[in-house]
């Protein structure tokens, strides 16, 4: 419980920052100009990302066991599976691998974290 808790909270902090810092997510993914900057549509995007992440993530450390719990781990796993299959493959050839390496570790952790979270509860 505690891992998956973790998880949540670390999701939610990138989320917040992908809508403060839009730039900062957007730099590794390529995303900005020579200078840094961002076009208004990919500022966009990123601080929407932002706003998922913030909310699935504290789904994920707040709600308690249960099928509600089970149908947050399920939408973050696919959040994360997405990232890496699908968008991944809109980005520059250099930074999809560092997407799909980071959405599928990321989902694994967060699926792995999660079943091990509802056999916990139901040994409880």
């Amino acid at each position: 419980m505690r891992v998956l808790r973790t998880l949540g909270l670390v999701t939610a902090a990138f989320g917040g920052l992908s809508i403060a810092a839009p730039q900062l997510v957007a730099r590794p993914l390529r995303l900005t100009d020579a200078q840094g900057g961002l076009q208004p549509g990919v500022a966009v995007a990123c601080s929407a990302i932002g706003v998922r992440d913030v909310v699935s993530g504290l789904s994920l450390a707040l709600l308690p066991p249960g099928r509600a719990r089970a149908a947050a781990v399920g939408t973050r796993v696919a959040f994360d599976v997405t990232d890496a299959l699908v968008v991944s493959r809109r980005l520059d050839p250099a930074a999809r691998r560092g997407l799909q390496v980071a959405g599928l570790a990321w989902g694994g952790a967060c699926l792995l974290a999660g079943l091990g979270s509802a056999v916990a509860a139901r040994r409880h």
